[in-house]
């Protein structure tokens, strides 16, 4: 048997690949052709006549066993192309060689792409096969074929999915270190900000201004200040003004005093009388208590006093300090707004051999008012003690 190419099968379709189509098979006698038109005339007769076609007698028949083979795509096509090659060749050999031929010899039957020429063989891209031997075998062997292609295809898709990953990280890490790199930069900026502000503008350990660290500690000696005449002038008044005291007169040696009380003539107590020529009022006291504390917060203060029938009483009262308090220190500048400087004030205690309390701390606020001459005045301000 004579092998072929598809392709040549189907760019030389003339004669004399035609006869080669035709090897091997039996040439129809005189006698056969005859035999069959007349069969043919005798047919077209009997349907002019109404008869049933079907003459019932010398048919033709007879078909091949079929068999479905599971061809894939490559199978497909060969059979695709043996169907075409088989049409051409089928046609021509009826054509050429009607005197020569049997009926029965020249039966072509086709069946789902797969030709009785037995003659007639494809090459594919998996191996040489004839439409005889385009099988189930045959298929599962181009089905092989087929599904390590599609292997190959799925390793490329998944080499290049991984490509796309590693670029994708590559990038994303690129994209990192960028902006690691702006914050680091930002970082050396604010750094090198903060530096030429430290040289513009000296510090002391705690990192507060040298200007800041001046105020503080004036300010350290006016609270201390505050903290003295609030106490005298709220329950020491006598020692700073003169008031009514009179000798306790227990010996001759004896300097003690007791205060003078007055009443009014209801029998109301109005305190002990200021003697001291320099106050003729309350307001006089209070000019003399604004020389030091500010008029803003003088807390009340006239109101320690009396005034009755031309005359100015204190309202004495005295009471004990806090006996757990130790110290107080200014410790920073809160804020400057117009004249008033603020500062925080941290107010230690202690009372570890008084009762057995721990140390602790309390603070407040406490404020300077700067005048037009620069002189302080206490602002705002809170007895610690």
């Amino acid at each position: 048997m004579k092998n072929y190419n598809l392709k040549d099968l189907l760019d030389k379709s003339e004669d004399v690949n035609i006869e080669r189509l035709t090897e091997g098979k039996r040439v129809m006698t005189d006698a056969e052709r005859e035999r069959i038109f007349a069969m043919s005339k005798k047919k077209l007769e009997n349907m002019k006549n109404g008869v049933s076609a079907d003459m019932g007698e010398d048919k033709v028949n007879g078909v091949e066993t079929y068999r479905r083979p599971v061809l894939t795509r490559f199978a497909g096509m060969a059979a695709a192309a043996l169907l075409v090659v088989g049409g051409i060749g089928g046609a021509a050999y009826v054509a050429h060689n009607m005197k020569h031929t049997s009926p029965d010899d020249a039966v072509v039957q086709l069946a789902t792409g797969v030709v009785t020429t037995s003659a007639v063989t494809v090459t594919t891209g998996t191996g040489t096969y004839t439409a005889d031997t385009v099988t189930t075998a045959n298929a599962a062997e181009m089905q092989s074929k087929l599904a390590s292609d599609e292997e190959k295809i799925r390793q490329q898709i998944e080499t290049v999915a991984a490509e796309a990953q590693k670029a994708y990280e590559e990038e994303q890490k690129r994209k990192e270190a960028e902006e690691a790199a702006k914050a680091a930069s930002e970082a050396a900026e604010a750094a090198d900000a903060a530096a030429s502000t430290a040289e513009a503008e000296p510090t002391t350990k705690n990192n507060v201004s040298a200007e800041d660290a001046a105020l503080i500690e004036k300010a350290q000696g006016y609270y201390g200040k505050a903290c003295e005449l609030y106490w005298g002038y709220r329950y020491n008044f006598s020692d700073y003004v003169e008031v009514s005291k009179l000798p306790l007169g227990f010996s001759e040696d004896d300097t003690g005093f007791r205060y003078e009380t007055a009443y009014d003539d209801n029998g109301n107590y109005l305190g002990v009388p200021v003697t001291d020529p320099r106050i003729k009022s309350i307001d006089d006291i209070m000019k003399l208590y604004e020389s030091t504390f500010d008029s803003r917060y003088n807390d009340g203060y006239r109101d320690y006093f009396v005034e009755y029938k031309g005359n100015v009483y204190w309202k004495y009262g005295q009471r004990g300090g806090n006996i757990f308090y130790v110290d107080s220190v200014v410790t920073d500048v809160v804020k400057k707004e117009g004249d008033e400087i603020t500062f925080t004030v941290a107010n230690n205690y202690d009372g570890t051999g008084l009762d057995g309390t721990a140390p602790w701390t309390e603070y407040n606020e406490f404020s300077v008012i700067v005048g037009s001459d620069g002189e302080w005045k206490i602002g705002k301000f809170k007895l610690p003690y």
